[in-house]
Parts: structure tokens; sequence; C-alpha cells
């Protein structure tokens, strides 16, 4: 993956009151659990990279594991041209004010693959934790196979269909900040494209973000 490009995108300084010093504080983030959209969060992709086509990114309330799941930043990240072998894609990061200590990152990411037969997604999206520039984290969704749907039919029990494979995950990381602004950064890649060369085709595989957490620390939590 191109490091570069996720760890040195630009980003604007904004105006934030200074937390107050204590042995434990959680930071709170604008929208962190995407209620209102992506309000708070700056888009970002990469060089070769795209998160979707329009309306992408987006949030919505999706299934995952059968269960529905509150609402959520909805991508489809990839390359935008075939380039084989590098990592694309793109996300969203926004500021936030932290004294000198350790700040520790925390996100609900998940991913759905669609096939009209038994397959496996074999190479699903990496997710990547990036604070200040720094990666702190990085997570790997696949495979992801599909689910057969079992119907009863005149000789009992058979696989009628195929549902969408799902997968969902935690990721989290540290780091050791100076006091001052701090920039996180949610990622997402792919070493493949974001969509088939028909347009008209939907994609077959989403990515999802929500609950993103900064809890700060006075010490060195690692």
């Amino acid at each position: 993956m191109r490091t570069s490009q996720i760890a040195c995108i630009s980003l604007v300084m904004t105006c934030m009151t200074v937390l107050p010093i204590q042995a434990q504080t959680s930071i709170s983030l604008v929208n962190s659990g995407f209620e209102a959209g992506l309000s708070g969060w700056t888009v970002f992709t990469t060089a070769n990279g795209t998160l979707g086509p329009a309306p992408l990114p987006t949030t919505v309330t999706p299934w995952i594991n059968g269960e529905p799941v509150s609402k959520t930043a909805f991508f489809v990240a990839g390359q935008q041209s075939a380039t084989p072998g590098v990592e694309e894609g793109g996300g969203v990061y926004q500021w936030f004010r932290a004294p000198a200590g350790t700040v520790t990152v925390t996100a609900y990411v998940a991913g759905l693959f669609y096939s009209l037969r038994d397959s496996t997604l074999l190479d699903s999206a990496r997710f990547w934790l990036v604070v200040d520039g720094q990666i702190v984290s990085r997570l790997d969704l696949g495979p992801i196979p599909t689910r057969p749907y079992m119907c009863t039919g005149p000789y009992g029990p058979q696989v009628c269909g195929w549902l969408p494979g799902t997968a969902s995950a935690i990721i989290s990381g540290s780091a050791r900040v100076g006091a001052g602004p701090h920039a996180v950064m949610i990622a997402i890649t792919r070493v493949y494209p974001a969509v088939g060369p028909d347009p008209a085709e939907s994609p077959f595989f989403y990515q999802f973000l929500d609950n993103v957490t900064v809890t700060w620390t006075a010490g060195d939590s690692r």
C-alpha cells in the first residue's frame, strides 16, 4: 500500500477546546456514530482510489451477520482503474484536541459480500487506523464466504439460494501524542477495482464503519 497517501493527506486544522487533565478521558468526536450522515468527517481518496459510485460514500442502516445495525458510514472502496498489487481506496478523518499522553482509537468495521452462487471473497478490504500520520492498526476482514439459504422441498431441506456473506470486527490502536490538535483517520483499501468494467452492474462488496471512539490516558498504554 502507498502508506504516504494515507499518512500524508493534507489536513485543515479547526478550532477546538482543550480537555481537562484527568487519568483517563473519553474524547468527544463530532458524529462518531454517523447518525448525522458524514457530518463532522472529511472524506478523502488515494491517488487511484475511490469510495464508490454516487451517491457513495453515504450512510445506511445495514444487516450484518443477520442482525440490524445502527446507522453506519457506507463505502465501496478500491481502485478506480486496475493496477495490479497496489492498495487503493480512501476513508474519513477529523481533528480532536488532547493533552500529552496516549490516545487509543477504536472503531467497528464490517463488510458484506454479494454473490449469486456458492463463492468466497478471498481478498476483502483492509481497514487502517491512523493517528497524526502514524499507522497504529491494520485489519483484514477476509476471506468472506456466501451463506446457503435453506428451504423445504419435496425431499426435505435443500439449498435454494445464497445469502450475502458478512464479516465484522473491532479495530483498535494506540499512539503517544503531544499536547495539541491531532487527526484521527480511518482508511479502507483493496488491491482490486471497486466496481466492475460494466458501470450498470451493482458492486459486489461493501464496507461499513461505525462507532469511532478516542480515549486519552496520561501514561503509555503500549
